[in-house]
This record gives structure tokens, C-alpha cells and sequence, in this order.
């Protein structure tokens, strides 16, 4: 069908219905590739309860997901500190956390396109549990309420759904959890997650 629309609309020879017939199909190939993204990110956000993976501390699952984004560290010229608090750190079971940690250390990367630092840092804070990541990036954007809503994005058209903080969200609500951000100063963003 496109290739008739194409020969239609470009009467001019095969050159130009080759041409016109392989800009439809770039154009539909982008748009299966977003909305690829987009189905995989509505399944992680609609999932009701936790996976079962085997138990950890929280300071195992937080580095776990440090050491599955430092090769993207690296790329970005990002020094990472690291300060765990080794005391009474509770075990929990779940996967869930996992993403969440890699979900928020990932923007924490992008928001540094020129290199610089991420700190991450435990600490008990009874009851709760306080998980911290710092990033010295470009900050929070105007309105930064609405970071956690769903397609809510502020990284260019093709980069990113808008639902990793969505999904981190509802995944920590899960713990009966929040996360906070706020403005890292003198500049950045800190993630601060309470479990």
C-alpha cells in the first residue's frame, strides 16, 4: 500500500517512489521503536507486587545497581563516591528495588552530559531506611512536581518515555516508601528514597 500511495504521489520514476517509500519506512520504524519503549515501561509501571528475588540488603541491591551503571559512568566521565552505611541494614526480598536504583543512578547520568559527580550514601534513619543519590548535573526543571507523572520527560523527542520515575514511584509506594527530590546545591539534583 505505501509503495502505491508513493507511486501515486511521485509519478517522476522508481528513484523517487524508492525514496518516498524509504521515508515511510523510516518513520515507521522510530515509531515501533517508541512504542516498543513505551509497552515495555506500562508493563514494569502496571505490575502489582514484587518479584521474588532471593533476599539482600539493601547496600548489596544499591551496589548491584551502581556496578551495573558504571560502564555508563565511565562513558560520561562521572566520578562515583560511595558511602554505605554498614550498621542494622534490614534484608528485604524483591527485584523492584534493583530497577529503581539503576532507574535513578541512569538519570543521574544523563543529567551530566559534561562529566561530574554522583554520590550515593545509605543510612538508617528509624525506622526508615534513607537511600540518597546526588547527582552535580543541570538540576530540576521548572515545575519539578510533575517529574513523577507519567510521559513527563525533559530529555529530547526519542530519548526516554517519561515513565522511569513514574514506575520508581509506584515501586517504592510498594515498600511504603517515597521518593523526594530537591535541589542539590550548588547545583544538581538529590533523590532522596525512604523505605
Amino acid at each position: 500500500q505505501l509503495a502505491a500511495e508513493a507511486a501515486v504521489e511521485q509519478p517522476q520514476g522508481q528513484a523517487a517512489v524508492d525514496e518516498k517509500l524509504i521515508g515511510y519506512l523510516e518513520h515507521a520504524r522510530s515509531a515501533i521503536v517508541r512504542m516498543t519503549e513505551i509497552t515495555g515501561d506500562l508493563l514494569e509501571f502496571s505490575r502489582a507486587t514484587p518479584s521474588t528475588f532471593e533476599q539482600a540488603t539493601i547496600n548489596k541491591i544499591v551496589e548491584d545497581a551502581l556496578r551495573a551503571m558504571e560502564g555508563r559512568a565511565q562513558d560520561a566521565r562521572i566520578t562515583i563516591i560511595c558511602n554505605l552505611h554498614e550498621k542494622d541494614m534490614p534484608v528485604v526480598r524483591g527485584s523492584n528495588l534493583f530497577q529503581v536504583f539503576c532507574n535513578l543512578i541512569k538519570n543521574a547520568i544523563e543529567a551530566m552530559p559534561e562529566g561530574g559527580t554522583l554520590t550515593v550514601a545509605t543510612r538508617v534513619d528509624p525506622p526508615d531506611v534513607v537511600v540518597t543519590i546526588a547527582d552535580t548535573g543541570v538540576g530540576l526543571p521548572d515545575g519539578a512536581e510533575r517529574i513523577f507523572e507519567p510521559f513527563f520527560t525533559t530529555k529530547p523527542t526519542g530519548h526516554g518515555t517519561g515513565l522511569g520515575l513514574a514506575v520508581s514511584k509506584d515501586l517504592i509506594e510498594k515498600y511504603a516508601g517515597k521518593i523526594t527530590p530537591t535541589r542539590n546545591e550548588p547545583h544538581g539534583t538529590l533523590m532522596t528514597v525512604r523505605i
